[in-house]
């Protein structure tokens, strides 16, 4: 009877609660994949919403439903949290831009295939790098990371609280700028290599006209570029690992732009 009567007095917190829990999880990395079901992240949402509710502090919840409305409410709650889940996926989208980048240079960009995690056309080193991205992810706990924003997000992202500061648009600005970068360092090496197989190439078809150029180097781009990717693909898990570790604190970086910090 404790917990049916406490669940009533705070009803309002559990909607909201859930609302924004089920939007995070919708489109974060991992949990917003196809691999997992909709029941199945509907249910986690639930049983999350239901613990956090237990463990938060009472929330304004039936204030600002009287205030603003449970519609409106609702929907900020839901915009919140498809903005956090969004911006934790950023990272992914990084090492998804660097296989683009590799693909091309290789000469695999016209070639795409469907990724069962989204079920989008992605080109071949862009899903294998976007897998092996994914269980870096699973094996440095990163996903406990983003339980814990969820909590978290409530002291600095209140309900009805998310607005976005001059601040907290340069930091914005600034994360999809490192994205970027980031995805340009992971493609480097590659750019670096087949730039240098194309001078050679080039100085190739000038220098011995009778060599059929074009038949000769597109086998070739692609061996040497697979051959290095294989090189360095330690290294390529090793700098998205140093990118991840920072995922975290990113990631409350992110949730205190979208609202107040405290």
């Amino acid at each position: 009877m404790e917990i049916l009567t406490f669940f009533q007095t705070r009803v309002d917190d559990f909607i909201l609660i859930f609302a924004r829990t089920s939007a995070i999880l919708a489109v974060a990395p991992i949990f917003g994949t196809s691999f997992v079901n909709q029941l199945t992240k509907a249910f986690f949402a639930f049983i999350l919403a239901a613990l956090f509710t237990g463990a938060l502090s009472p929330l304004p919840g039936r204030e600002m439903v009287q205030q603003h409305g449970l519609v409106i409410v609702i929907a900020q709650e839901v915009a919140a949290g498809a903005a956090i889940g969004i911006a934790a996926s950023l990272f992914f989208e990084m090492v998804i831009f660097a296989g683009y980048i590799t693909d091309y240079q290789i000469g695999f960009g016209f070639i795409n295939i469907v990724d069962p995690m989204s079920g989008q056309s992605i080109s071949i080193i862009s899903f294998f790098s976007n897998m092996l991205a994914m269980i870096l992810f699973l094996v440095l706990n990163l996903h406990h990371y983003l339980i814990q924003a969820i909590a978290e997000s409530y002291r600095f992202l209140p309900v009805f609280g998310a607005s976005l500061s001059h601040d907290g648009i340069t930091f914005l600005m600034s994360l999809f700028g490192h994205i970027f970068l980031y995805g340009f360092k992971l493609a480097a090496p590659m750019i670096a290599i087949m730039f240098t197989v194309d001078f050679t190439m080039g100085i190739l078809g000038k220098t011995v006209p009778q060599l059929q150029i074009l038949v000769v180097g597109f086998p070739v781009k692609i061996s040497i570029g697979l051959i290095t990717f294989g090189l360095a693909l330690k290294e390529f898990a090793n700098h998205i690992t140093l990118v991840f570790s920072d995922f975290r604190n990113q990631l409350f970086w992110i949730i205190k732009a979208l609202g107040v910090a405290s």
